[in-house]
């Protein structure tokens, strides 16, 4: 158990000191099946029990969202903000409101008997389709059990939602927070009009100024749960965790630095929370994204085996207060994690009353085998499976991928979606936009048969082709900063690597991949079945390892054996529906000839030295500066989907150590 119990009335002392050390959970704790029907809650007690015991955690950052039947997604938020917790309206996940309620009460007497602290957070990002921040009077929230609209908008939901939450479990005491919005990202660049004129410039002394943004939202939550403590009689406030903008990012909590009207004058915050605020301002940390999530996001998989420490440096690109910046940075010492978090260490300078917490942070270990279907014991079970391209495998998905990689004309794409019945724009929506990227649309073999040239035509996505989204997404290289430098003079280019460029070249990945022609899978009777695609006879059945290239559509493989000299395969254009709601919408479509996969040169063992050193360098810098935090995420022993974030045995170790209040020392670089 922790070596210090936490409670509700002694929670504000270990967020005030920076002693929280918690790791991240969902509601779905039991939902799956190796749960005792007996003793239902018998897996959450015992993961629970396991974490705080082998862990030393003394909190739990437990999410509304994702979480098999347990799931609280938009809609429901909006049940809950509407109808509040006792409600048994129907949730996503199949479950009713109330049902929830009840798995969440018993997570809460759970964590209490255990000494253990339960801070929640919901998965509302943005609200749908970005309307949390919209200004629209007519963007109102459709009531989702009787389908009329409201006179609500998703700002107010929000603070209902919280307020009700409230309410609820308004005297456990193993209720230590509200995280009140995940990764808030209102828009972080300036706006024009239709003329071009700007009509929003996306300082952070704007966002400030604005009626409806995320810093006014916050205070306006903050406000109402306040006003409802006190109608309540509730003694002791419960600390508030606000987020920053930019995505939750380090840098975005300067949003709430106001600074001096006059020279010489101290900054001041922006949220008010009476005399005794309680207030935990949060950040997330995954830089760099080239190793953190590698083979996870779409936008990720070409960075699949990035050590970490870098031997190079990466381009980091973003934008604060209203300007962009591209930065060569480093990324292998603690040294570098400080610097990446240089702005959340300046607002904890200038406001030392106020507790920073590292919300999120984490780095992957994905592999084919934990993501689908997941296995909680692949140390044990494949010790030396590497990380490879997972979206090829989705278990409703890969059979429909597959077919769509076998159309050669319009007639039989018609047959497809209308197999698909009712759902047939889900061969766009779903399928097409989460692969597009690993769609070989052309394959062809060199007059010598020697080599054969792959074309990813959906990596130049005319709807998103921006500089430093065109091709593939290469962001790091194992050159020095100094030496892209000098070769940028040498070639008269300018020193950020924008689209075509020479520079570009300097940026590149070296993965295993193949040319996937066939593809098999097992269906719900447990039967094999095979889909030839269009360039069957292309396939690979090992992989090769290859470079790409920043900015390029193209990879060259060595042929396979017996290739036929010039053989070219170019895929269909069809046109496939793109509205559910109305059939006649469509968009063209270039069809793939074969699939891409790729895998990681680097083993289990490598990747989990590199996660290691990792966490190693970002434990030092949170106990470093007095921050709290907490692991993404955790299932110790359990049959959890999110096994790819789960830490390895040596990390789980240094968690740990760190939880349990000891120095993490400082590692050589």
């Amino acid at each position: 158990m922790p070596s210090m119990p936490i409670t509700r009335d002694t929670a504000w002392n270990h967020w005030s000191r920076g002693l929280i050390a918690a790791a991240n959970v969902n509601l779905a704790l039991e939902s799956f099946s190796s749960a005792n029907p007996a003793d239902p809650n018998g897996y959450s007690r015992n993961m629970l029990a396991s974490l705080t015991l082998k862990r030393n955690y003394n909190a739990f950052r437990l999410w509304f969202g994702y979480a098999d039947r347990f799931s609280i997604y938009p809609n429901d938020i909006v049940t809950i903000a509407l109808y509040g917790w006792d409600s048994t309206a129907a949730t996503s996940g199949g479950n009713t409101v109330a049902g929830v309620a009840a798995q969440m009460t018993k997570i809460l007497d759970t964590a209490l008997s255990l000494g253990a602290g339960i801070f929640l957070v919901t998965d509302f990002h943005q609200g749908p389709t970005d309307l949390l921040w919209s200004t629209n009077s007519g963007d109102l929230v459709k009531d989702p059990v009787t389908g009329q609209t409201t006179t609500y908008t998703y700002r107010d939901v929000l603070k209902m939602f919280w307020v009700n939450t409230l309410v609820k479990w308004q005297a456990h005491q193993a209720l230590i927070g509200f995280d009140l919005l995940n990764e808030p990202n209102p828009l972080d660049s300036p706006q024009n009009d239709a003329n071009g004129q700007l009509v929003f410039d996306a300082k952070l002394a704007s966002y400030r100024a604005l009626p409806n943004g995320w810093p006014q939202l916050a205070q306006t939550i903050i406000t109402a749960i306040r006003a409802k403590e006190a109608q309540l009689g509730l003694k002791t406030p419960l600390p508030l965790i606000v987020e920053g903008m930019y995505g939750g990012g380090p840098n975005g909590l300067m949003v709430f630095d106001v600074p001096p009207t006059v020279s010489g004058g101290q900054s001041s915050l922006f949220l008010k929370d009476g005399n005794s605020p309680r207030i935990v301002y949060s950040f997330h940390y995954y830089d760099p994204g080239c190793v953190t999530h590698q083979g996870v996001t779409e936008w990720n998989y070409e960075s699949l085996g990035t050590p970490y420490p870098m031997p190079g440096v990466s381009y980091d690109a973003y934008w604060y207060d209203g300007t962009p910046y591209g930065e060569f940075n480093t990324h292998a010492s603690a040294d570098d994690v400080k610097r990446d978090i240089s702005r959340a260490i300046s607002f904890k300078t200038k406001h030392p009353e106020a507790p920073v917490f590292v919300g999120e942070f984490s780095i992957c270990q994905p592999s084919i085998s934990q993501v689908y279907p997941p296995d909680p014991n692949r140390a044990s079970n494949l010790p030396s499976v590497r990380v490879s391209e997972v979206q090829n495998t989705v278990a409703w998905q890969a059979p429909l991928l597959a077919q769509m990689a076998a159309v050669t004309n319009q007639a039989q794409a018609d047959a497809l979606v209308a197999a698909q019945g009712s759902n047939g724009a889900r061969l766009y929506k779903e399928v097409f936009v989460g692969t597009q990227r690993r769609w070989i649309t052309q394959l062809e073999v060199s007059a010598d048969g020697k080599t054969m040239t792959a074309t990813l035509g959906h990596t130049a996505d005319p709807a998103n082709t921006g500089d430093f989204d065109y091709g593939f997404r290469i962001w790091t290289t194992p050159l020095s900063a100094s030496q892209l430098h000098d070769y940028a003079v040498s070639v008269n280019e300018p020193a950020v690597p924008s689209r075509g460029t020479q520079f570009a070249t300097r940026f590149v990945g070296t993965p295993n991949a193949r040319v996937v022609g066939r593809y098999s899978w097992q269906d719900g009777s447990g039967s094999t079945q095979t889909i030839a695609m269009t360039a069957n006879a292309l396939h690979m059945s090992a992989v090769q390892s290859v470079t790409l290239t920043r900015h390029a559509t193209t990879i060259e493989f060595a042929a396979p054996t017996g290739a036929p000299a010039g053989t070219k395969f170019v895929g269909a254009l069809v046109n496939l529906p793109s509205d559910a709601s109305d059939p006649s919408k469509t968009v063209p479509v270039q069809m793939p000839v074969a699939l891409l996969w790729l895998e990681s040169p680097r083993s289990g063992a490598q990747i989990d030295l590199s996660r290691l050193a990792w966490t190693q360098d970002a434990l030092y810098t949170w106990q470093q500066n007095g921050f709290s935090w907490a692991w993404h995420s955790e299932d110790v022993d359990g049959p959890a989907g999110v096994v790819m974030w789960r830490p390895s045995k040596e990390i789980g170790e240094l968690l740990s150590v760190a939880a349990s209040g000891r120095h993490i020392a400082k590692r050589a670089s």
